[in-house]
């Protein structure tokens, strides 16, 4: 559950509204409901890497996202979102090798849910129960299977598409606190590759090693200055200070919640060595304890 978690931020543009509807749907018997989302999931997914094909989705999609009343506005057909993802040479090179539009093709009962089509198709799952929504335990388990059908089908698209979304690189040493919104897909490496068998992994990893693209932004990643342990220390300290100027609870509610934050961390992680980490959130506290008592900030 965990992974899959994670993944639902590829399958929706508003990730914690979607999880919450899918969590009340599936667990209250709402079957027909819950694999309609998914199949709107996997729609999104597709069409993420479809507008950004060639890099301009902030423009290609404004009518879309608009919903105008243009044909570009109007959803694509499948077959029509697939000729322009196979335009794409690493797209391309992969699905030769494991024929990953198959593989979405396989999900095409999941229309029946959205357009509905019988018994089969509606909250029942074709099984035979009275009328009310009842929790069924295989209908879960193939909602599960096919959540992670999809998860593996979008995530390979995106790496195939953004091919540095396989690659661990500290953003923190180069930006300091002000990383790039890429950036944390850094954070998820070995979560998202934990989804795909290990044979795919290599191919697209292989695909990956000699991506042009990709080997040009790292090449300007590693030619940026690493920042100082003291630099990215005064970035935190003004930013913390910032938030403390606009928040309700000002520096003793913000106290409070470092201090807790920090004791959670520390119990969590028992077999490091945090001695580091909990002297300079102290130093850190106390700096900004005194910056807040000449600014009477309480």
């Amino acid at each position: 559950m965990k992974i899959f978690g994670r993944v639902i931020h590829f399958l929706s543009p508003n990730p914690g509204t979607t999880s919450k509807f899918l969590q009340h749907y599936v667990f209250f018997g709402l079957y027909k409901q819950n694999f309609s989302t998914l199949r709107s999931g996997l729609e999104l997914g597709l069409l993420s890497v479809y507008y950004n094909i060639n890099d301009d989705g902030h423009e290609a999609v404004k009518e879309w996202f608009y919903s105008l009343d243009s044909p570009d506005s109007n959803t694509p057909r499948a077959d029509k979102i697939w000729k322009i993802l196979l335009s794409n040479s690493n797209i391309k090179e992969y699905n030769n090798k494991f024929n990953l539009k198959s593989d979405y093709l396989s999900l095409g009962y999941l229309h029946n849910y959205v357009h509905t089509k019988g018994h089969k198709y509606s909250n029942s799952l074709d099984g035979q129960k009275g009328n009310s929504q009842v929790f069924i335990a295989s209908a879960l388990q193939e909602w599960l299977t096919t959540y992670e059908k999809i998860a593996v089908i979008v995530v390979t698209l995106h790496l195939l598409k953004y091919p540095l979304g396989l690659f661990k690189f500290d953003y923190y040493r180069k930006f300091g606190i002000d990383m790039p919104n890429f950036a944390q897909v850094s954070f998820n490496v070995s979560l998202i590759s934990s989804l795909l068998e290990a044979d795919k992994l290599e191919v697209i990893q292989n695909i990956a090693d000699k991506d042009t693209q990709t080997k040009d932004l790292l090449s300007q990643l590693n030619a940026i200055p690493a920042k100082t342990d003291n630099e990215i220390e005064e970035e935190v300290i003004e930013f913390e200070k910032d938030f403390i100027k606009r928040y309700v609870g000002g520096f003793k509610k913000w106290e409070e919640e470092q201090l807790k934050f920090m004791h959670d961390l520390i119990a969590a992680t028992e077999d490091r060595d945090n001695t580091n980490f909990k002297n300079s959130t102290l130093n850190r506290i106390e700096l900004i304890r005194k910056w807040a008592v000449e600014n009477n900030i309480s």
